[in-house]
Formats: structure tokens, C-alpha cells, sequence
């Protein structure tokens, strides 16, 4: 099963998870209509050396269970609500998914939210369970109903 694991502000899971986010590796921004920047990364949490948890930004995930997979996007503060979706796409389906909606074929999962991103940073993790398959994901981000990121990666065997 495709098991979402996280959904909520970077300020909340700062907390959580103590040590510094890696450089970045993949990142894209854009401004949007409203000159408003986003930045958007990929990447896994990994354990630490200091018994935390880190986001390190790549483009290979192993398949193993419970490995935590996802996006950090980092946008200007503001009061107003930002709406967001992304679409996980899979190259076979997985046993089960846990998301909003699911393509016909099972291999697409689309997801949405809303966030008060006032300490500016929001993101999405998914999870590795039994029966994920192995090969070329993509995931496709969008901030009000544009396209801020597209970042393709593969799931492999460790």
C-alpha cells in the first residue's frame, strides 16, 4: 500500500525532526502571478547520526518499508490560505493505496490540501509499504492550480 504519512506546516515537523535540512540538490522556483516565490524540493528522510531525522534531497528512494518520501516547498509568508495538489504517478499500481482519489489504472494517486503557511514552509511525505513497485515514480506539485514542481525519481531495491 501507498501509505500517506504526513501532511501538515514544516513548522509543526521542525519539531519533530531536529537536525538541519541538506543543501539542495533538486529544487525549482517560480513566481507566480502574484509575485509570490515558491520553492519546491525533493527528497527522503533518512535517521542521523544524532538519533533525528533529516531531509536529504535526491532522486533515489529505496524500496524499503517505511522508507519516508515527499516534498518540502517553502513559499513568502502570508495570511491568506494557499490551496496546493500533487499527483504521485507510479510505473505499475501498488497493492493498496492510501490517498484522496486513485486513477482508474491504479497508478495515479492525487491529493490536495490547504495550509495557513505563515511560517511560510508546507509539505507532503508518502511512505514505502509491502508490495510498492519498483522503477520510475514522478510527482507533480501545484500551487493554486499552477505547476510548481515536476520531479521524477526512482524507487529501488537497496
Amino acid at each position: 500500500m501507498i501509505n500517506r504519512v504526513t501532511r501538515y506546516r514544516l513548522g509543526s515537523m521542525t519539531k519533530v525532526f531536529t537536525s538541519v535540512i541538506a543543501a539542495a540538490l533538486m529544487s525549482w522556483s517560480l513566481s507566480a502571478a502574484a509575485q509570490t516565490k515558491i520553492n519546491v524540493r525533493f527528497g527522503m528522510l533518512v535517521a542521523g547520526a544524532d538519533g533525528g531525522t533529516q531531509f536529504v534531497e535526491t532522486s533515489v528512494v529505496p524500496n524499503v518499508v517505511g522508507q519516508a518520501y515527499g516534498w518540502i516547498a517553502t513559499i513568502e509568508p502570508r495570511s491568506e490560505a494557499v490551496s496546493w495538489t500533487e499527483e504521485l504517478r507510479l510505473p505499475s499500481p501498488p497493492r493498496m493505496w492510501d490517498a484522496q482519489a486513485v486513477s482508474d489504472d491504479r497508478k495515479i494517486a492525487r491529493t490536495r490540501g490547504v495550509v495557513q503557511p505563515e511560517d511560510g514552509e508546507f509539505f507532503s511525505f508518502w511512505e514505502i509499504t509491502p508490495g510498492d513497485p519498483n522503477g520510475s515514480y514522478t510527482v507533480v506539485v501545484k500551487v493554486s492550480d499552477g505547476v510548481v514542481a515536476e520531479f521524477t525519481f526512482e524507487v529501488v531495491e537497496p
